[in-house]
């Protein structure tokens, strides 16, 4: 019954108790995963543990997502869970993978000055090649 009438209390719930990929399958199997995203947040973050690669998406969902506000806060943000997704992106072996996201990124937002500014203070620029 709680799956039904608060299925992010039951995430928080399991992950609150160590059971981590049952809060990530029980997430993942929602017919609506609309589970807000401090909820979202925690499970990245659990499962960059043992399966980062998979952590991945959620964090350019929650980015996105944090981008839809243009304001100091927000790219402050952004940057936070940017230096996540490139620690899950390492330990999963998809740098490359976020490599040209993090450069699309930054050119959908390029008529952002402060975010690109905040971007490059954090080093979060793509790798040229050699």
């Amino acid at each position: 019954m709680l799956r039904q009438r608060n299925p992010a209390g039951l995430v928080d719930a399991l992950l609150d108790d160590g059971e981590d990929e049952l809060a990530w399958q029980t997430a993942i199997a929602l017919p609506s995963p609309d589970l807000g995203e401090h909820a979202w947040l925690r499970l990245a973050e659990a499962r960059q543990k043992s399966h980062p690669a998979e952590a991945l998406p959620v964090y350019w969902r929650l980015i996105d997502s944090t981008l839809d506000t243009a304001d100091r806060r927000a790219y402050a943000s952004a940057v936070r869970l940017l230096k996540r997704a490139r620690e899950a992106a390492t330990a999963g072996g998809e740098v490359e993978v976020f490599e040209a996201r993090l450069l699309e990124l930054r050119d959908r937002h390029r008529r952002r000055p402060s975010l690109i500014a905040m971007l490059d203070k954090a080093k979060l620029a793509p790798v040229s090649p050699s």
